[in-house]
């Protein structure tokens, strides 16, 4: 009895025990940045992610997500296009953006914040992220939203009618594994 209990215990201790892990079963990623006056939105597809999460237990929750900086998409083909080349996302050198979670608080309840690595064009700068998390019965909805600097990825150059904040969205449907 004591070497099960035992077993127990040190299982127990182990990453992920008792964690929640997720996939995503749908997802938007999107961004809005003001150009020359104009709210300009786009998206972004290919997510890839791993997202261990339960409220009970947030110092061993945590995700990382990936997407492909190359499925940059605002509607506009010649701005795409323009979007990829080296002063903008350099999709030939940086074909991923990367952001990993490096601590998870609970604000409120179904209300978290995390601070992140996001990882973009070569550089990682730390973001915060607020974000919502609600289990329903088949599946849970994870949504947050944050701004960045795109000057700090080097994500163009200083302009006069070029925003330097951008808003990012997520919204994720998940399903339990």
């Amino acid at each position: 009895m004591k070497k099960i209990l035992l077993i127990i215990i040190i299982l127990m201790e182990q990453p992920g025990f008792g964690q929640s892990r997720w996939t995503v079963d749908s997802a938007y990623i999107g961004f809005q940045i003001v150009n020359a006056g104009i709210n300009v939105k786009g998206t972004f597809n290919g997510l890839q992610s791993q997202i261990s999460f339960n409220r009970k237990k947030l110092k061993k929750s945590g995700f990382t997500a990936s997407v492909d900086a190359g499925s940059v998409n605002t509607g506009i083909r010649i701005r795409d296009k323009h979007l990829k080349k080296s002063e903008f996302f350099d999709i030939e050198r940086y074909p991923v953006i990367t952001i990993t979670s490096i601590e998870i608080l609970e604000l409120e309840p179904q209300e978290f914040k995390a601070s992140c690595v996001l990882n973009l064009k070569g550089k990682q700068e730390s973001v915060s992220i607020p974000f919502t998390f609600q289990e329903m019965p088949e599946y849970a909805i994870m949504r947050g939203d944050f701004k960045m600097n795109r000057i700090d990825y080097q994500i163009g150059e200083k302009s006069l009618i070029l925003s330097d904040s951008v808003a990012i969205n997520i919204w994720l449907r998940l399903k339990e594994q």
